[in-house]
């Protein structure tokens, strides 16, 4: 026998005490979901962008005709289904990236929550491992045993508590957007095609804002709600994601620029101790600067948007009436089919 292994087998724990393994890290499988939540953001902004539209350009609507801004949100819209409303693009554009997008952001929770959990819980053990060291009575032991299973300890509901990341704003937008998306979806895309009587699947021509101007004549201050919530919520979403979206472009772009080889030669001189707190105090100052500045252009990034969008809806709802009041009364009885399918309007009709 060696001397190195002597030694080694000298100092090596006992099989008693050793503790398990950290185990795997999270960071992989971190960057992969964030890659599936950017790109599907990313995708889905595409569909995003065309569908908004027709609220926007309805603004522009400088006709005396009661009906010109429903008119020309209509023909915007039906422009812009000839590109993402059909079998193959609408897969492609709306329902696949929201689920990849909405799955992806749930996943990474659940992972950051788990590998915080295993990380409190492989410390409480490691502690109580180090404890059974010292001289203890053998039912203290096996009562500190019967706590822990592998060198991981139960759950509990102040452990899940604790092991979930806190809630950002960002986060708690998305949480807010998605039953409203879901909601939207269903009313505007889902029933209106439903076959049996009296909605008879409203085809694409009799599925024009008139539709939602019903929704605003009839019902103004719940559809009114249920659209400013969803505005707002996701042009807030929008906005902090577009900058998460950014964040990591940037990061990884710098990632490979400081991984190519450098061209020149590189002399540093040791930083005198004042000077080196003087530049660790600067770009501080700076990061607060620019933090305060981030925030400001996302907020009027948001707010801009919102005040487009809600000003369109109010364009539209001054002209609700002379819409409805236009209609066959068999298109508004389809109409009123729609809506009283779909919560919330069902609870009051």
């Amino acid at each position: 026998m060696t001397v190195a292994s002597v030694s080694a087998s000298s100092v090596s724990p006992p099989a008693s005490t050793r503790t398990s393994s950290p185990g795997p890290e999270p960071g992989p499988l971190l960057a992969t979901l964030t890659g599936v939540q950017h790109a599907s953001a990313t995708v889905f902004a595409a569909f995003l962008f065309v569908h908004v539209a027709a609220p926007s350009v309805s603004l522009l609507a400088c006709s005396r005709d009661a009906s010109g801004a429903a008119e020309l949100a209509s023909k915007t819209m039906i422009l812009g289904r000839v590109y993402y409303q059909t079998a193959l693009t609408e897969s492609i554009f709306v329902w696949a990236p929201l689920a990849a997008h909405v799955g992806a952001g749930v996943l990474k929770r659940l992972v950051r929550a788990y590998f915080k959990w295993q990380r409190r819980s492989q410390s409480t053990f490691r502690r109580r491992q180090s404890r059974k060291g010292k001289e203890k009575p053998q039912s203290a032991d096996a009562d500190d045993d019967s706590h822990v299973h592998g060198g991981v300890s139960p759950y509990t509901l102040s452990t899940l508590r604790a092991s979930f990341p806190p809630l950002t704003l960002h986060t708690l937008s998305g949480y807010v957007l998605f039953p409203l998306v879901l909601q939207h979806a269903v009313l505007n895309r889902i029933v209106p095609r439903a076959s049996h009587p009296p909605i008879h699947s409203l085809s694409p021509s009799e599925l024009d804002y008139t539709y939602v101007s019903y929704g605003l004549h009839a019902h103004p201050l719940l559809t009114g709600a249920l659209y400013a919530t969803l505005v707002g919520a996701g042009s807030l979403h929008a906005a902090l994601g577009a900058k998460a979206v950014w964040t990591r472009l940037r990061i990884r772009m710098g990632t490979r620029a400081r991984a190519m080889p450098s061209t020149g030669t590189e002399c540093a001189a040791e930083p005198e101790a004042g000077a080196e707190q003087t530049a660790q105090a600067v770009p501080t100052q700076q990061q607060q600067r620019r933090r305060r500045w981030k925030w400001s252009a996302e907020a009027t990034a948001a707010g801009s948007a919102t005040v487009v969008l809600l000003a369109a809806l109010l364009r539209l709802r001054s002209e609700a009436a002379a819409e409805v009041q236009g209609l066959p009364r068999s298109m508004v009885a389809r109409y009123t089919a729609c809506y009283s399918l779909v919560w919330p309007y069902s609870s009051i009709h």
